[in-house]
């Protein structure tokens, strides 16, 4: 797992190589809410996730795996995934993602439109 100190520049590097060939670039943030065994969902990020994909240790129990060559419904797609499978380990978590289809944005604003729809799906948890 890559630390928070990196995650700006490897996005910075993600969306320069999707500018350059075509592809979009997707970030999405996962929150832990519950969690039974410390490790869990990182565990499961891990084995779920393809040798693309880069995970990152916001703080304590909040992720950002960039997801590159991943459009809005793939990275959508991916947030349900996670939260399905984390929900089937009784591991609470919400996930949230943001896409940016011309690399265009930069890092730092698509970060914080992720981060806008994670604190939106917080604030409507039950």
């Amino acid at each position: 797992m890559l630390q928070n100190d990196t995650l700006e520049g490897t996005l910075a590097t993600e969306l320069q190589r999707g500018q350059r060939y075509g592809f979009p670039v997707s970030v999405a943030l996962l929150s832990i809410q519950s969690q039974p065994e410390e490790d869990g969902a990182i565990r499961f990020i891990r084995q779920t996730r393809r040798s693309s994909d880069l995970v990152f240790e916001i703080e304590p129990r909040l992720l950002a795996v960039v997801l590159p060559h991943t459009p809005e419904a793939g990275a959508l797609g991916y947030a349900q995934r996670v939260i399905r499978g984390l929900a089937q380990s009784q591991v609470t978590a919400h996930c949230q993602a943001a896409t940016d289809p011309g690399c265009n944005k930069g890092p730092t604003k698509l970060l914080a439109e992720a981060f806008v729809a994670l604190d939106k799906a917080l604030t409507l948890a039950p």
